[in-house]
C-alpha cells in the first residue's frame, strides 16, 4: 500500500531529498528522477504537483536557509530602537534564528554548491538590502549612524557580514574568525556604522557558544 502523505509531509520530502543530492552531486548533475528516486512512495508527478522545475526547489531549499519575512518586517515597525539597533537586529536574526537554523543545519554545506550559493545570496540582498538603507537613513536621523552613501554602505556591510564568512569563498577557521571580526568591525565603525560594537559581538559569542553546545558549528 502507498503512503499517503500531507501536502506538507510531502513538500519536506522532496526538498529533503533535493538537498542531499545537491550536495553529494550538484546541482547541475542531478535530475528530477534522481530527487523521485529517493522519495518513497511519492511520484515525478508529485514533485511537479509542488514544484513548477528544478529550479523552484532548489529555490526553496535556499529560503529554509532565510528567516521568514514577517521576523524582518516586526523589526522594522519597532520604534524602540535606533536605526543602529535595528540593522543589528536584522542581521542577527539572518545569522542566529532559532528555527531557521534548525531547519538549515544540516545542509550548511550547500553553501559550498556554487548554483545555491548564488541564489542564497540573491535571496539574501532582495530581503534585507533595501531595509538596511532604510536603517542607516534612520540612523543618520537618529544619530546612531553617520553614513555618507547609505545604499553603498548596505551591500558593504552586508559582504563582510555574510559574504565574507562563507567557508566556499574565504577558509574561515577558528583562528582567524575573531581577526576577520575584528577587521570588519574596523571597517564598519570607519564607514560610520558600528554595527559590529563590543555589545553585538558579545552577544554574537553567547550565540555561537550556545550552538556548539547544542552541537552545531558556526
Amino acid at each position: 500500500m502507498v503512503k499517503k502523505y500531507t501536502a506538507k509531509e510531502a513538500r519536506t520530502l522532496i526538498l529533503n531529498a533535493a538537498a542531499d543530492l545537491f550536495i553529494e552531486k550538484g546541482y547541475t548533475n542531478t535530475s528530477i528522477s534522481d530527487i523521485v528516486e529517493r522519495l518513497d512512495g511519492l511520484t515525478k508527478g508529485a514533485v511537479y504537483h509542488h514544484f513548477k522545475s528544478k529550479d523552484d526547489i532548489i529555490e526553496a531549499v535556499a529560503r529554509r536557509f532565510i528567516p521568514k519575512n514577517e521576523i524582518f518586517e516586526e523589526i522594522e515597525i519597532r520604534d524602540d530602537l535606533t536605526g543602529l539597533e535595528k540593522i543589528q537586529e536584522t542581521l542577527f536574526e539572518g545569522m542566529f534564528n532559532q528555527k531557521t537554523r534548525k531547519d538549515s543545519i544540516k545542509y550548511y554545506d550547500l553553501l559550498n554548491e556554487t548554483t545555491f550559493y548564488s541564489i542564497y545570496i540573491q535571496m539574501v540582498n532582495e530581503l534585507t538590502l533595501n531595509r538596511l538603507t532604510q536603517f542607516i537613513y534612520e540612523g543618520n536621523k537618529d544619530g546612531s549612524t553617520k553614513v555618507e552613501r547609505p545604499e553603498q554602505m548596505s551591500e558593504i556591510i552586508l559582504l563582510l557580514i555574510s559574504t565574507w564568512f562563507i567557508n566556499a569563498l574565504y577558509v574561515t577557521t577558528a583562528e582567524n574568525f575573531f581577526k576577520k571580526i575584528d577587521t570588519a568591525s574596523y571597517l564598519l565603525r570607519m564607514g560610520g556604522v558600528d554595527v559590529l560594537s563590543e555589545d553585538f559581538i558579545k552577544r554574537m559569542i553567547d550565540s555561537i557558544k550556545i550552538m556548539e553546545q547544542e552541537g552545531d558549528s558556526i
